[in-house]
């Protein structure tokens, strides 16, 4: 070989080296559990439940959006009379109640965001911070959503909501 043959075949592997090196690196992706210790705290004469009485936490999941934006699925919450007391409730007959929203909360990776907007639905109906749903009823499923497109990159960000509702005996 001659050494304008080895000069080339030199260049080209090296080039090649270096393209290779020039490829796109491998994507990430950053995928997330997290929760909130739920409670369901029994009244004297009322309790919240999930379906058909059961005592246990009510959790959902959300699947946000790269812009911070998510609609949770609806959980499903019934409101019977306590045949216990507060402090040991026993699950009794199902109880109409008036429902009242008492707080709303949504953070990402710990803190709420200065422009996100929660909007809560109890039984499709909208529902202000401390304003009860129309009417009285003994179940109803209630949603969270951030509607707002979020100005702060939130993505791979943790993001919590929490719904806290009062049912009051009619």
């Amino acid at each position: 070989m001659n050494n304008f043959k080895k000069a080339a075949l030199t260049s080209l592997v090296l080039a090649g080296m270096a393209m290779g090196s020039a490829q796109a690196a491998d994507p990430t992706a950053v995928v997330v559990w997290t929760g909130k210790v739920p409670a369901i705290n029994a009244g004297d004469t009322l309790l919240i439940t999930g379906l058909g009485g059961d005592l246990s936490p009510v959790t959902g999941t959300l699947a946000p959006n790269v812009d911070g934006t998510f609609v949770s699925p609806a959980l499903l919450l019934e409101s019977h009379t306590n045949d216990g007391t507060a402090e040991a409730p026993v699950v009794g007959a199902l109880k109409a109640a008036t429902w009242t929203l008492k707080a709303a909360e949504i953070a990402y990776a710990g803190s709420p965001q200065l422009d996100q907007v929660a909007e809560v639905k109890i039984n499709g109906e909208v529902v202000a911070l401390n304003a009860a749903l129309t009417g009285t009823t003994d179940s109803i499923g209630v949603t969270i959503s951030q509607t707002a497109v979020l100005a702060a990159d939130v993505s791979g960000q943790d993001v919590q909501a929490s719904v806290t509702l009062l049912a009051s005996a009619i």
